[in-house]
């Protein structure tokens, strides 16, 4: 089972220098799936704000490369809880 500080460890620049304020990031968890699939899920304002200058809180999914920890594609799917996008890995 992979964890998060393993995921930031072999994602240095994904987390440093201003990245994940730029971006609209709160928080960060990884969820590991029953075929041993690795995923980042975050909980992000994602430029929400951009029209009606509100921010909207919402959970979006990058896959995890399951040997190199390195964080890959962003799903399309927005989802409005944490348990929302962890039965969407399901």
């Amino acid at each position: 089972m992979k964890t998060i500080e393993e995921v930031r460890q072999n994602n240095k620049k994904w987390f440093g220098d201003g990245n994940p304020q730029f971006f609209g990031d709160l928080n960060y968890s990884v969820f590991n799936d029953k075929e041993g699939e690795v995923y980042l899920i975050r909980l992000t304002t994602m430029w929400s704000d951009m029209f009606d200058g509100v921010k909207k809180k919402f959970y979006r999914i990058n896959k995890i490369d399951k040997k190199t920890l390195i964080i890959g594609d962003l799903y399309d799917e927005i989802f409005n809880t944490l348990e929302e996008a962890k039965n969407f890995l399901k």
